[in-house]
């Protein structure tokens, strides 16, 4: 939600900021689900709660050796992927992306069991999803914004339908690509 709502607002924004009224409003329907009420509102809150959970799940699933992209799938829908420029970029953001898919997997189960999002009627993703992210994400490139980055480098943001994607890019070289659904 945020990364759509930064990648819609940099064309027009000398900054990248999201819409803050949607973002409260999403933590609300997250504490909802999780059954958890904050006096501050703040996701952290739900977040501290499933950590026992999330904490499990970033054990159960190490990095492998030599990875250099994670592709995140929530039962039967594919709706993530991160691609490093190499296995030690990734290597430092491998627990943080596991965490965040493990607490996006709970929140969905979460839905499921509250009767807001329906069952998945299987728990594979179909052998075509990753090429069809990709190819969106590559039709999407021709209207990307591109801006300085912060830090060094080029931001790239382009969205079209059913994708939204940043990428960071250095010396003409990618340093990572994020693609979410």
């Amino acid at each position: 939600m945020v990364a759509e709502q930064v990648t819609r607002n940099a064309p027009s924004a000398s900054r990248f900021e999201a819409d803050q009224y949607a973002v409260w409003n999403e933590i609300g329907v997250w504490q909802a689900r999780a059954v958890d009420h904050s006096s501050t509102q703040a996701l952290h809150d739900v977040y501290q709660r499933e950590q026992p959970s999330v904490d499990y799940l970033v054990r159960a699933f190490p990095m492998p050796a030599g990875t250099r992209g994670v592709a995140i799938g929530l039962f039967n829908r594919l709706v993530g992927l991160d691609l490093f420029d190499s296995a030690e970029t990734l290597e430092r953001q491998w627990p943080r992306l596991v965490a965040s898919a493990a607490s996006a997997l709970l929140d969905q189960q979460r839905a499921i069991d509250a009767g807001v999002a329906p069952k998945p009627a299987h728990r594979r993703l179909d052998s075509g999803a990753l090429d069809r992210m990709l190819s969106r994400a590559a039709s999407a490139l021709t209207d990307a914004t591109v801006t300085p980055s912060v830090g060094l480098g080029r931001d790239v943001r382009f969205s079209a339908p059913k994708i939204v994607g940043t990428a960071l890019v250095h010396d003409r070289r990618a340093i990572h690509v994020a693609l979410f659904r």
